[in-house]
């Protein structure tokens, strides 16, 4: 069972989340082929941002790395979202991790 766990995004910043992808059983799980997708829901919800990941950082070791640009997150409102990432592979197996999202606002 996965915890949910939380994202924290600086509205106007970068955002980069290195994930390792694991099964039920918490092996890693070969990313070569698969599509991970992160989007981010407001309460209603409607989709506030969706990433899609094709190319990963290590695949063999289940290891990718979503970026969303700091273009993007400077549209978003702050607050408390729900979001989810999501892992299709290529047999066709999916999982997915629920998290919290919070953007913050940029006081600099």
């Amino acid at each position: 069972m996965r915890l949910m766990s939380r994202y924290s995004i600086k509205k106007g910043d970068s955002f980069i989340s290195v994930e390792t992808i694991t099964d039920q059983d918490d092996a890693v799980v070969d990313l070569t082929g698969a599509t991970v997708t992160l989007t981010i829901k407001d309460r209603n919800g409607d989709d506030l941002h969706e990433e899609v990941v094709t190319s990963h950082t290590t695949p063999l070791s289940g290891i990718t790395t979503v970026t969303i640009s700091k273009t993007n997150t400077a549209t978003f409102p702050v607050g408390f979202y729900n979001s989810s990432l999501v892992c299709d592979l290529a047999d066709g197996t999916r999982h997915t991790i629920a998290r919290f999202t919070e953007v913050a606002d940029d006081y600099t």
